[in-house]
């Protein structure tokens, strides 16, 4: 991002733009911080002083998750040493390789319905005795689409 005049870029640039990756609102993911942010956004009077505001946030933002971390666990957990106040560390670490996964998503690839395909259905409609042959693919289609299997 190129630094022009401060005040007037941020009458041209919300801090919501200027935040938004991926079509995540941050403004949705985390309400609390996006409103301290954005009264910071406004008061700053140049860029250094808003990026120096951002990294004295994330350390705040970073020692809370470690009172978090440290905190024992409200509700009891049943481990293998029995009940416990804290996640043992082989549940965090099978919770760290499940996060490191990466997930496939396979689509289904049809081939669309050609030319000769649909010469073959419509031979079936003209020839003698085709339209029964017709009619049981139709209620085949109609009694798979019911079905949701395609």
């Amino acid at each position: 991002m190129r630094r022009r005049d401060w005040e007037s870029q941020k009458k041209e640039i919300t801090l919501g733009y200027m935040l938004s990756r991926n079509e995540i609102s941050l403004k949705e993911l985390f309400p609390d911080y996006y409103s301290e942010l954005e009264q910071k956004y406004l008061e700053s009077s140049s860029y250094e002083e808003f990026s120096n505001t951002l990294k004295t946030l994330a350390k705040n933002i970073d020692t809370e998750i470690k009172q978090i971390k440290e905190e024992p666990l409200s509700n009891k957990v049943n481990t293998f040493a029995g009940e416990g106040t804290y996640l043992p560390n082989y549940a965090k670490n099978i919770l760290y390789k499940i996060c490191e996964l990466n997930v496939l998503h396979l689509t289904e690839r049809r081939k669309p319905i050609g030319e000769e395909e649909a010469q073959r259905i419509l031979s079936l409609k003209v020839k003698r005795g085709g339209e029964k042959d017709l009619s049981n693919i139709k209620e085949t289609v109609v009694s798979l689409y019911q079905q949701k299997k395609i």
